[in-house]
């Protein structure tokens, strides 16, 4: 949707943008959004288990909230990624009994399977007078997971390695990995409904379709009916690239998707997703009276394929007379091929260097500017946030472009981009509503 405004009236487009994605972010900032949708506390215990991106910050936040009510029992697992209160132990705000893992991502590992056990230990003797209050935030599904048993790490490890090459979509990914766990797909909450207990799942959602069930892969929520009926009439689709052995150990392993209802005494919130995200920056663009084109919350594809896009539709504004402002957000993927063992990534930063490869070989009147950035300050495996550009690097990467096309071939864009001075760093953010997308066009007179 376009939005009519003026041109900026001065030329830190470069601050600008990552003006825009701080608004994205502070937008789903969970110390704001979760105190108001917190439960009461129940006459018996409180039982917390928080995971992903934001678990740290979520758990932080729940607890400054129950301190300050009536006495309660809490007891928790936090299983988070190293970063932020994480990395510092900050956990001032803790009350209660905690268990505190470092889970994996995008991998899993041990602390990953150990903060799984914890969580479903938790709940093992949970009473009718308890509940459960469950945290979630994307890059769960990596850190908190319980296997089949007959499964190992070693086979957690070749599976999750060979569905982040495979460039399938979110959806497909965890209706995969969830036929191998003991905790995801609702496999929490039956334990939870079993004992006759309550429960309440508040989410960060980085789905932007609103699709809650996908977030962590929903060790506390029911699948739905649609997703259960593909698991038990489709074929199990196993990525390429797996081995003979653990191909066959996870096929004889897989088990089928948990027919659950959610129940008068179970409930769930989603408390921010990416819409809202990119809406507070469209917002935020609106009242300093920039034009902005809002291409949507929900783009994916290839991450290359997707900026290519991107940019022929900002080649398109280039002849006009007011700069406009290009935004969108979403989950790209990138496809690796087997030999690619040591390819840094990442999608946001293979997303802006694709842009830049069209942008270098066009000749128009016009000045660009991008930002691309993951929400949760991390992009693929390195400590980058994504990357930005503006046209000293256009002129770069036009006397270098026999090396974008390479570093875009062995997906290494954020090697490209911070041997430049380009790589945006920003640091852990505590939340996670997927990637946010900014192309700024400024025709020159």
């Amino acid at each position: 949707m376009m939005i009519a405004a003026a041109q900026p009236n001065a030329q830190p487009y470069a601050q600008h943008l990552r003006a825009l994605f701080a608004c994205a972010v502070a937008a789903a900032n969970p110390g704001k959004l979760l105190p108001v949708q917190l439960p009461h506390p129940p006459k018996g215990r409180l039982l917390i288990v928080s995971t992903g991106k934001a678990a740290a910050e979520m758990a932080n936040s729940a607890c400054l909230h129950y301190r300050h009510q009536a006495p309660v029992h809490i007891s928790g697992v936090l299983s988070g990624a190293r970063g932020a209160l994480m990395a510092n132990n900050e956990f001032a705000a803790l009350i209660g009994d905690w268990q505190v893992f470092h889970g994996g991502h995008p991998l899993p590992n041990a602390q990953s399977l150990a903060a799984g056990a914890a969580a479903l230990a938790l709940v093992a003797d949970m009473q009718a007078d308890d509940l459960l209050l469950v945290l979630l935030s994307g890059g769960g599904s990596a850190m908190l997971e319980a296997l089949n048993p007959g499964l190992e790490l070693a086979d957690l490890l070749a599976l999750n390695q060979a569905l982040l090459r495979s460039g399938l979509d979110i959806a497909r990914v965890n209706l995969t990995r969830v036929r191998f766990s003991a905790i995801k797909a609702g496999r929490l909450l039956a334990c939870v409904q079993a004992r006759g207990a309550a429960s309440v799942t508040l989410l960060m959602s980085d789905v932007p379709d609103g699709a809650p069930h996908l977030i962590a892969s929903g060790p506390s929520l029911p699948w739905p009916a649609s997703a259960a009926r593909i698991a038990h009439s489709d074929e199990l689709r196993l990525p390429p690239g797996l081995d003979p052995l653990t191909t066959a150990r996870l096929r004889a392993h897989a088990s089928s998707i948990p027919d659950l209802t959610m129940g008068p005494l179970h409930r769930i919130k989603v408390l921010a997703n990416p819409t809202q995200s990119l809406q507070a920056a469209a917002t935020f663009a609106q009242t300093k009276h920039w034009a902005v084109l809002n291409l949507g919350a929900d783009l994916g594809g290839e991450a290359q394929e997707l900026g290519r896009k991107h940019a022929e539709i900002a080649l398109e504004y280039a002849h006009r007379k007011e700069a406009v402002l290009l935004l969108s957000g979403g989950e790209t993927s990138v496809t690796l091929n087997k030999q690619q063992t040591s390819a840094r990534g990442g999608r946001n930063s293979e997303y802006l260097l694709a842009v830049l490869e069209v942008l270098s070989a066009a000749a128009c009147n016009a000045d660009f500017y991008g930002l691309a950035a993951d929400s949760d300050g991390i992009d693929g495996s390195g400590p980058e946030a994504g990357a930005q550009f503006g046209p000293d690097t256009i002129r770069t990467a036009c006397s270098d472009l026999a090396g974008v096309r390479n570093a875009l071939s062995e997906h290494d864009a954020l090697g490209w981009f911070a041997k430049f001075g380009e790589a945006l760093h920003t640091g852990p953010t505590g939340t996670n509503v997927n990637d946010f997308r900014a192309l700024w066009v400024v025709p020159q007179p």
